[in-house]
């Protein structure tokens, strides 16, 4: 039996927006560590780790808004033509979950390696 789910396009539209909306958030946080750590001016192996991790998480939440952007724009229409089922919108959701876990992926390795850093820190500060 096929998967032919009837979806309603209002469910479409609202998910792309939550998703693009969240992504453009999450872009915020990781551009904010990637200027505080070109302010910072300080040049070691964790420093230079936790840059590159907010750059690919910057990018890789980027695809999300590229992956969601036509499924918002197909969906916001009034004069759609035809009904949209599930497999019309199958590549921008594969796209979306796999970009939004690798991307929470490198967002834990900034934040743990942002911790560790602070960690040193106050044991080496009496």
């Amino acid at each position: 039996m096929p998967l032919d789910l009837e979806i309603r396009l209002e469910y479409w539209n609202t998910l792309a927006n939550i998703t693009i909306l969240t992504s453009a958030l999450l872009i915020r946080f990781s551009v904010s560590a990637v200027t505080n750590l070109l302010v910072f001016n300080k040049k070691d192996k964790l420093t230079d780790l936790i840059l590159k991790s907010a750059m690919t998480s910057t990018g890789y939440f980027l695809v999300i808004i590229f992956a969601m952007t036509p499924i918002l724009m197909t969906t916001t229409t009034e004069g759609y033509l035809k009904p949209s089922v599930i497999n019309d919108f199958l590549i921008h959701s594969v796209i979306e979950i796999v970009t939004v876990i690798i991307g929470l992926l490198f967002l834990v390795v900034i934040i743990s390696l942002s911790g560790w850093i602070a960690f040193n820190r106050s044991i080496t500060k009496p």
